[in-house]
């Protein structure tokens, strides 16, 4: 006797309808090892912090695909979370100040450092900045691997 799976063609995530067209189609079409979106695997909470704030932003592809990477690495709830929220928070800073668009307009070498360096936004504290970059620095690493 065989048994008959049913393949789906898109998620059931809740938030598939809300993110189409936002999203980059092969991001949200992105299955794990086992043929499973991993939209449906994805939590709550942060999804609808990104749908909220994130979707419509410049980065929202990258981030997106940093919560792929992170959910697929089993990486805890509120950490996806913190991942979104600063990140995002940080670049929305950074493009506001230097009048940015695009991401590739974003210089990662010079505008970033002067954040880093404490140039700009003085208001920020150095626990900030450290924090935005060993998240920003953890975030790029795991989604090269």
């Amino acid at each position: 006797m065989s048994t008959l799976t049913i393949l789906t063609l898109k998620p059931q995530s809740p938030f598939y309808e809300r993110l189409l067209e936002k999203v980059d189609e092969q991001l949200l079409h992105y299955r794990d090892a086992r043929d499973v979106f991993v939209l449906d695997k994805m939590e709550e909470k942060y999804l609808k912090y990104y749908i909220n704030n994130v979707v419509d932003k410049p980065w929202n592809n990258h981030l997106f695909f940093a919560l792929l990477v992170y959910r697929e690495k089993n990486v805890d709830v509120q950490t996806n979370y913190n991942v979104v929220r600063i990140i995002s928070t940080r670049l929305s800073n950074l493009f506001e100040y230097f009048y940015l668009t695009e991401m590739e307009e974003l210089n990662i070498e010079t505008q970033m450092y002067q954040y880093f360096k404490g140039s700009i936004f003085e208001e920020h504290t150095d626990n900030m900045r450290a924090n935005f970059l060993s998240i920003y620095r953890s975030c790029s690493y795991a989604v090269k691997k």
